[in-house]
């Protein structure tokens, strides 16, 4: 045997790994012998043929030199591979050449070899045997028990022998095992979840309702889809997307600002503090935030009955005082949240006091915005049954404000984008019969409501949003009819919205995507509908598929559907065999369906529309501990699945960020609960902007080496919103407010942009400061 690289090693179907067929002999070779046999039935001349042959390898030095696999093993973190066959041909001379041989068993040679790749990545780092590899590092992966013999064919019930059993996938009989029906009749192999290979037609083509099957992977080379994306490069920098640097440029942003942290600075550019026609920005793009909260609070308060000379009078609220107000909340969200009992902030006699609340605002005067804060106008806005009438109106203000201004600044969008809901908790009662709040399973809120958002899948930036509701045939009569099902509307009505923000598109919308974008969303969002729909406006979709939501056209016999036990050993082992792929192309509507079925903790499916080039199974590397405690084993993947796992999770990401604001207090009004889920929304927001920012991409410039952490960002906007004052002369409009206005121009301070010019101001302010007579008194 050759000592130029790893030794081959001859191995059964029925023995894991090398180090067992090695070891093998005596009475332990009869049952390797009976293992290779399909029947369970092994002459006497086969046994002794087999003995003879394990006797000859254990004279062979199975350790080498190393030889090349030295270099390879640097790169898994491996020292070799053990190669594994399907089955065992007893050739002696073969073995000791350590030549590859095997029986072919329904197809061609195969050396039952997976790729290897980097944990979260497609790239390739090397191969693993599907029952394991061996080496310093011990990738490890599942494998059968030790001495296993497959039961005996059950000819007297129709079962045919494993070697003529149709296996286009090439499984093991380890997991790929007979059925009986209750009557005790064969019915045929089946995978641990149910599934059988669909028989070849007439043409030798496996197909079923439209749908050509595929066992040994899939490549798409005449139509690849989510253009600049590869199968070792899923996600290219060119589909990813990035904000406008003039914009930001133009609305203030600056080194000094991104080096001292301005939180609000990047806040505000979200929800803006100044009425944006009065920010003195040329063809500022955003859309107002404060200064319409104010009117529409200050219209409540007058509508109440507050400002009339009865009772307590309510002094007329302002932006700066709305900031002052929102700051109370950021702030206690900083310190770790009061569970609604802000009060404790302004109380000097606990340990919950906070010096920067107290002196910002009076508790009085919080608890009189509280009650008055209004984000639309009550009379203004449509009732139902009138054109126009949102269920959410509410509240929604907020949400179509960042939405707006994150799309203003935006340059262009990643072309990959997620759709799922993000979800506020209420314990009371919304709008009657609208369905906004009602009762939630499965979330981590009892009761409350949801918005379902499609935002970018590498950066927290909400391009469209929808508030879940109860009334959507109400609402949209006509883009509702035909579609029953609620999670397919919500996606096709999200959808339609941004594709009227891609390049070509007609409509007014920004034009911000470059393609058509691939949208990821999970199984509630899907069915065969939706799937047709997005293909004909040839974007791209991918979702989990549920098992009463496979392709109804499709048996489902011949997808995996059924649930496996987690201690199932055939399970386990079965999860690393090539997927099911089952691809039906519309020529007349250009384009692709690709439903991708596999065994991973149970039975899995994932239903693609324009997104996948190539489908095959590897194994991902995974890796825990440290030093001579570290070990190293490998999960079932595809490109399916890697590629849905590495774009759905990023609203979770922003549901995290939003529950570490811990914004809240109580309130009877519903809608005080959403608000507030939008501000916390704005401030995830805020501090991804800062994180783009800080990377130099942009401008290399604006490069910070170390970002501060998130909580280290809400803390100083916090204290920022607390201080904030529009005299200072900060934020765009500062300078419009009254605050400023109602100065003599002489002691108006300069914009920070002036900071430092000498001009008329500064010397007439440092003549009344006695700046002159103090610096002659120094000398």
């Amino acid at each position: 045997m050759s000592s130029n690289g790893p030794p081959s090693v001859v191995q059964t179907v029925a023995c894991p790994s090398a180090s067992t067929v090695s070891g093998i002999s005596g009475e332990s070779s009869i049952t390797a012998a009976a293992s290779s046999s399909r029947s369970g039935i092994v002459t006497n001349g086969e046994i002794s043929e087999i003995q003879s042959l394990i006797e000859r390898m254990e004279l062979v030095d199975m350790n080498g030199d190393g030889g090349d696999s030295d270099v390879e093993g640097d790169e898994l973190n491996c020292c070799h591979t053990i190669r594994k066959y399907s089955e065992m041909e007893p050739d002696v001379e073969d073995a000791i050449d350590g030549e590859e041989f095997a029986t072919e068993m329904n197809g061609p040679k195969k050396s039952r070899m997976l790729k290897l790749t980097a944990t979260g990545s497609t790239t390739i780092i090397g191969e693993v045997a599907e029952d394991g590899v061996s080496g310093d590092n011990n990738v490890k992966l599942p494998k059968r028990e030790e001495n296993w013999i497959p039961p005996p064919v059950k000819v007297d019930k129709g079962e045919i022998p494993f070697d003529q059993v149709d296996n286009p996938g090439g499984w093991d009989e380890y997991y790929f095992r007979p059925k009986f029906n209750k009557a005790g009749k064969y019915m045929g192999h089946y995978l641990p979840t149910g599934a059988k290979p669909v028989p070849k037609d007439e043409n030798g083509n496996r197909t079923c309702g439209g749908w050509t099957f595929h066992y040994d992977g899939f490549k798409n080379e005449e139509f690849p889809y989510r253009s600049g994306a590869t199968t070792a490069n899923l996600f290219p920098e060119e589909r990813k997307g990035f904000l406008d640097i003039n914009i930001l440029k133009k609305l203030g942003l600056t080194k000094e600002r991104i080096d001292s942290v301005d939180a609000l600075f990047f806040y505000q550019l979200i929800l803006p503090i100044c009425d944006v026609k009065r920010s003195g920005i040329d063809n500022d793009p955003r859309t107002s935030y404060y200064s319409k909260v104010a009117n529409f609070t200050n219209g409540y308060a007058g509508q109440q009955g507050l400002q009339s000379g009865y009772g307590h009078h309510f002094k007329s609220t302002n932006p700066p005082e709305l900031i002052h107000f929102d700051g109370v909340l950021f702030h206690d969200g900083v310190l770790g949240g009061s569970n609604g009992a802000i009060y404790r902030r302004f109380d000097t006699s606990n340990v919950m006091y906070s010096r920067e609340v107290s002196h910002s605002i009076t508790l009085t005067r919080f608890h009189e915005i509280k009650r008055t804060i209004k984000l639309c106008n009550n009379d203004a806005a449509p009732k139902r049954g009138e054109a126009g009438y949102n269920p959410a109106y509410k509240y929604t203000m907020i949400y179509d404000t960042i939405v707006h201004n994150v799309n203003a600044i935006t340059a262009k969008a990643d072309d990959d984008q997620t759709l799922d809901e993000s979800t506020w908790g209420h314990g009371g009662y919304g709008e009657k019969g609208t369905g906004l709040t009602g009762r939630l399973y499965g979330k981590k809120v009892p009761k409350g409501g949801q918005v379902v958002i499609v935002m970018d899948s590498s950066r927290l930036r909400p391009r469209a949003i929808l508030h879940r509701n109860k009334i959507y045939k109400e609402l949209y009569p006509e883009e509702k009819r035909g579609w029953t099902a609620n999670g397919p509307f919500e996606f096709k009505y999200l959808c339609d919205r941004i594709y009227e923000m891609v390049d070509g598109t007609d409509g007014n919308e920004k034009k911000i995507f470059r393609t058509k974008p691939c949208v990821t969303a999970d199984n509630y969002f899907q069915n065969c509908k939706v799937a047709e729909y997005i293909g004909e406006k040839q974007m791209g979709a991918i979702f989990t598929s549920s098992r009463n939501s496979l392709p109804k056209e499709i048996k489902t016999e011949y997808l995996q559907k059924e649930k496996t036990d987690a201690k199932n050993r055939p399970a386990k082992i079965a999860r690393f065999s090539q997927p099911i792929i089952a691809v039906k192309d519309d020529n007349e509507k250009n384009f692709q369906q690709v439903h991708v079925s596999f065994q991973s903790t149970s039975s899995c499916n994932i239903s693609t529309v324009n997104a996948l080039n190539e489908v095959y199974n590897f194994v991902e590397l995974r890796e825990r501990g440290r030093k001579d405690d570290k070990r190293y084993w490998g999960i079932e993947m595809n490109q399916a699945r890697r590629l849905y796992l590495s774009t759905y999770g990023n609203i979770d990401v922003l549901d995290h960020h939003i529950k570490n604001n811990h914004i809240f207090y109580l309130s009877w009004k519903y809608w005080h609960s959403p608000k507030n889920h939008g501000l916390a929304l704005a401030e995830a927001v805020a501090y991804d902007i800062y994180l783009e920012v800080c990377e130099g991409k942009l401008d290399p410039d604006w490069k910070v080496e170390k970002p501060v952490s998130s909580w280290e960002f809400r803390n100083r906007l916090s204290i920022q919103q607390l201080k904030y004052d529009p005299k200072h002369m900060k934020y765009p409009g500062d300078e419009q407010f009254r605050a400023n206005t109602a100065l003599p121009r002489a002691k108006r301070m300069d914009r920070p942009d002036k900071k430092g010019n000498v001009n008329e101001n500064t010397i007439e302010a440092a003549h009344r400061r006695g700046f002159y007579k103090r610096l002659r008194r120094l000398g």
